[in-house]
């Protein structure tokens, strides 16, 4: 989507009203304003912590890590999918969610937002935060191995 501003007439209510302004005082052309700024400069998104513009950047770079990663487990085909076999395992994968992962790997942590990438979410107490069965994980694998053989692993 290519949206351009060509005037400093602010319709729009997703920019903050003081950064805003001080953006109209200084440049010549909006197209003079970087995008680190001009980002800065509107309103987040209804429970957001950032605007359109910053949404747009993360959504999409959030969705090439996950999808260019080869071995992501819900890649069927070319990825390691099929390395987690059983229904099981891949439910599992599938409840964990980025605040679950803080809570197992950072030591003291006590909570977590439900959901960290949006504002006002509920808290999510790290005693129940979802863990993961190493040891389903572990048998998959094994049983993967067996069946492709360990060449597979080392290239």
């Amino acid at each position: 989507m290519n949206v351009r501003q060509t005037t400093f007439e602010i319709t729009n209510s997703e920019l903050v009203t003081t950064l805003s302004f001080s953006l109209k005082l200084i440049p010549q052309s909006p197209e003079d304003i970087d995008l680190f700024s001009g980002g800065l400069a509107e309103r987040p998104l209804r429970d957001s912590l950032v605007g359109p513009t910053f949404h747009c950047l993360l959504s999409e770079e959030f969705k090439r890590l996950r999808d260019g990663d080869r071995f992501f487990f819900t890649h069927g085909g070319g990825g390691m999918a099929w390395l987690f076999s059983s229904e099981e395992t891949l439910a599992t994968l599938r409840r964990r969610n980025l605040g679950d992962i803080l809570c197992s790997v950072t030591p003291g942590l006590d909570a977590v937002t439900e959901n960290v990438f949006r504002r006002g979410a509920g808290v999510l107490h790290c005693a129940d935060a979802a863990g993961i069965d190493f040891e389903a994980l572990a048998r998959d694998a094994e049983e993967a191995i067996e069946l492709v053989g360990e060449e597979l692993f080392r290239k």
